[in-house]
């Protein structure tokens, strides 16, 4: 399914509801557009809204809706997100390998990694230290992503290099909660329990729990299971949720069989 997005940004945008309607300050209700059009909303760091739809025909007939109240126009920015590059995680590189002289061997062994006038489709963003090797994240064109993986490995001077997907979900190692890094923790004075994030000393923790999916339970009634630390890949939702809405904000490439 191919998800179209919009981005609506304003400083002072205050959705009451994102089920049917939306009222906004100076009196502005948005009724029908979320429900009619089966769109989705995301809450978008900066003050708005990214909302999806499932065809473009329904988000343009949301961006003309929004182009006939002038009051909404001059308040609010109206534009199409740009999708994220897919990110890839090059898997058992040497330590003694840096950024640019892994890029250069990448290039010379795998020549779909440059296009016709020899400019680079991928871009090594940052290692990942393993026990006994280095792990690279990389953001790579969308246009050879489905290439790269129907590779065997990425040829490396004489070895072949194993890679995955990378799904980069912010979670601060401070409070456990996801959207921001340790560095920018609106918290960073408070103390949180090291095992569960929740509000108490770790030596006074008797259940581990997992502080993001209890707290969407209390805010949002998402049922979502607790029993389990707020690191947990596989058994948090609120984890599975923040991945999910990476995924649908990432750009792959067009579908086999598209004529894009």
């Amino acid at each position: 399914m191919i998800f179209c997005l919009l981005t609506i940004l304003g400083t002072s945008f205050r959705p009451l509801t994102f089920t049917s309607s939306c009222v906004i300050d100076g009196g502005i209700t948005i009724v029908v557009f979320f429900t009619i059009l089966s769109t989705q909303t995301l809450r978008f760091s900066q003050g708005g809204l990214i909302i999806e739809a499932p065809t473009e025909a329904d988000l343009q007939a949301l961006e003309a809706e929004i182009g006939c109240l002038p009051k909404l126009e001059e308040r609010f920015t109206v534009s199409r997100p740009k999708r994220r590059r897919p990110q890839i995680i090059i898997l058992g590189v040497d330590n003694s390998v840096d950024k640019d002289h892994l890029l250069k061997g990448l290039l010379a062994k795998n020549h779909f990694l440059a296009d016709s006038k020899n400019h680079a489709l991928i871009d090594i963003i940052f290692p990942i230290k393993a026990r006994r090797s280095t792990n690279w994240v990389a953001s790579v064109d969308p246009g050879i992503y489905k290439l790269i993986f129907d590779q065997p490995g990425l040829y490396f001077e004489f070895s072949r290099l194993r890679f995955d997907n990378f799904f980069g979900v912010k979670q601060c190692h401070h409070c456990k909660r996801f959207g921001h890094t340790t560095k920018w923790c609106p918290r960073k004075e408070d103390t949180f329990c090291t095992r569960c994030g929740m509000d108490h000393p770790v030596d006074t923790c008797k259940d581990i729990i997992c502080v993001n999916c209890t707290e969407s339970n209390q805010r949002f009634k998402s049922g979502f299971n607790v029993n389990h630390g707020p690191k947990d890949k596989v058994n948090c939702n609120s984890f599975l949720r923040q991945k999910d809405n990476l995924i649908r904000l990432t750009d792959y490439g067009p579908s086999p069989g598209s004529s894009d």
